[in-house]
């Protein structure tokens, strides 16, 4: 429970950080589960709507060996704030860890900066 607590405080603080650059952001906050690191956003299942089917393809590649398809170490975050960095940022906060059967539950916070 406290650790969850840090991290909602945490994601509180990356977006209050973002607001202060630009009051005119748009935030979305997605449920995302992850089985064997590939990514379905809950309740029913869907894909991350922002993201081609590579792109997808590569979180899921990620968040099950921890290396991009190219074998170089990185995380999902990592990779999400690599795609669009002027546009858009991204932060992951879990809430449920593996207990044995290979599931997590995150929120995937995306910000939108829009643009002049």
């Amino acid at each position: 429970m406290k650790k969850t607590l840090q991290n909602i405080w945490r994601v509180f603080y990356f977006v209050l950080s973002l607001h202060q650059i630009n009051t005119t952001m748009q935030i979305i906050n997605y449920r995302i589960k992850t089985s064997m690191g590939k990514v379905s956003v809950m309740p029913f299942g869907g894909k991350l709507d922002f993201l081609t089917q590579e792109q997808q393809d590569e979180l899921d590649t990620i968040g099950y060996t921890g290396k991009n398809s190219n074998g170089f170490k990185m995380g999902r975050v990592e990779y999400l704030n690599s795609l669009y960095p002027e546009k858009e940022q991204f932060q992951l906060t879990q809430f449920k860890w593996d207990n044995g059967d290979f599931i997590e539950e995150f929120i995937l916070t995306r910000v939108v900066i829009p643009q002049k």
